[in-house]
């Protein structure tokens, strides 16, 4: 299947996603009111940074093995899934005694008894990210955002049933959210074996483990600081206002994280591509991929500028207007964040130096911190967005520069779009309506 002919399955169905995503995320906050979200939306951080803790970077080894080394994906596949077992067991025996002894003081506001259920939902959601992974590294891409929008569907249907008809409040959104997630486990698992059931594995180093473990620790640094990043504002402003300041600022940020998505949906079909390709060859389609991030996501960031208070107030009513405000700041970050996400896959696709990208990370993290403690106390949720804006564009541009002098790449080769991008672009889409394109599989 082409690269754009991936990017368009997979921007379909995200774009679908992303309106399931906010209908869903609307009926939630209006029937939950800003403190209810807030306690939903910590429970959904609490799991993602648990995830992110104990998966040790092993999601981008899933990524550049299973794309590098197709015929030991069903090995691949075996040692992530004994690693989901593995890390799991120790990180419940370990999170669990720490939660036991110190829980009020780390994570204050947050009931007690979503904290334990997190560490149920924690295997599962281990085992998605190393799926997805896998996936990405594969180029099964519809098959990935199929499983998503099956599960993203199921997730809507829930919330009408049990939340807005039969008015559940936050205990019936946590255990849809359960629900839906071990559903999705089954049917990945599944999915993946089917995928591996005729490879090969016997070609397969001894030490593939030890291979997939090393490169994946390497990743580790900067998954954990990108992981500090989105997730610092949202723990401090608890600490420090409460959970209602939590949902209005988690609003805005889940409205934002959607632009995101199409950007997600590029980053994984072009992953196989980027990862094969020559150096210089690489690079040129790099160049045009960051060219189309820009314009794409400067166009949404000044539509999101102008229409945000007038959609926030019509959809969610004036109990989240300040809402509109904190999506407004936030705005600016995702032209950055895009042309990072894509310009990710250069770095461990092609130069395989997961340690760069930790060193950037972590850069973001610092400041993110630092502006955090000066702008939270007083600014409350501008004050974490804020904080978010600034750490991204700064890390961004020391990325930027770092690829412009590896690459021997102007400014000018980032931002203008030349006739021959045009001219590709025409070219597949019209191959995607021709026989020929509709049967390159």
């Amino acid at each position: 299947m082409s690269t754009l002919k991936l990017l368009l399955v997979g921007l379909g169905t995200r774009v679908t996603m992303i309106a399931i995503s906010i209908v869903n995320s609307i009926l939630l906050a209006r029937r939950l009111g800003p403190a209810g979200i807030g306690e939903y939306f910590l429970l959904m951080r609490l799991v993602t940074v648990l995830t992110v803790l104990v998966g040790f970077g092993l999601m981008q080894s899933a990524n550049v093995f299973s794309s590098q080394y197709e015929e030991w994906v069903g090995r691949i596949h075996s040692i992530l899934l004994r690693f989901t077992l593995l890390t799991w067991i120790g990180a419940s025996i370990i999170g669990i005694g720490v939660i036991w002894l110190a829980g009020n003081i780390l994570l204050p506001g947050i009931p007690q008894k979503w904290v334990w259920l997190c560490f149920i939902i924690l295997p599962f959601s281990l085992y998605a990210n190393f799926w997805y992974g896998l996936m990405i590294g594969r180029g099964r891409i519809w098959q990935l955002n199929l499983v998503q929008l099956v599960a993203s569907i199921a997730f809507f249907v829930l919330t009408l049933v049990f939340v807005v008809g039969l008015s559940g409040g936050v205990t019936a959104a946590v255990i849809n959210y359960l629900l839906v997630t071990v559903a999705q486990f089954f049917i990945m698992l599944i999915m993946a074996f089917r995928m591996s059931s005729d490879r090969n594995v016997g070609d397969s180093p001894p030490d593939l483990s030890r291979q997939i473990l090393g490169f994946g620790l390497r990743a580790y640094p900067g998954t954990i600081s990108t992981l500090l990043c989105s997730h610092i504002p949202i723990f401090l402003l608890n600490a420090f206002h409460g959970a209602a300041a939590v949902g209005i600022f988690s609003i805005a940020q889940q409205l934002v994280e959607r632009l995101l998505l199409p950007m997600q949906a590029m980053q994984d079909a072009i992953f196989k591509n980027i990862s094969v390709l020559p150096a210089h060859a690489a690079t040129i389609v790099m160049n045009r991929y960051i060219r189309l991030t820009w314009w794409t996501m400067t166009i949404l960031m000044l539509l999101g500028v102008i229409f945000a208070p007038v959609g926030i107030m019509l959809l969610l009513g004036e109990q989240y207007l300040k809402a509109a405000q904190v999506f407004r700041l936030l705005l600016p970050s995702t032209v950055m964040t895009s042309a990072c996400v894509i310009l990710a896959v250069y770095f461990l696709g092609q130069l395989r130096r997961p340690g760069l990208l930790s060193i950037f990370s972590w850069l973001n993290a610092l400041i993110t911190l630092a502006l955090s403690l000066a702008f939270i106390p007083k600014l409350a949720e501008s004050g974490a967005a804020l904080a978010l804006v600034m750490g991204q564009l700064l890390s961004g541009i020391c990325i930027f520069i770092f690829y412009m002098r590896r690459t021997q790449t102007s400014v000018k080769q980032l931002i203008y779009s030349d006739k021959e991008d045009i001219r590709i672009v025409r070219q597949q889409v019209g191959a995607i309506w021709s026989r020929k394109g509709m049967g390159d599989e």
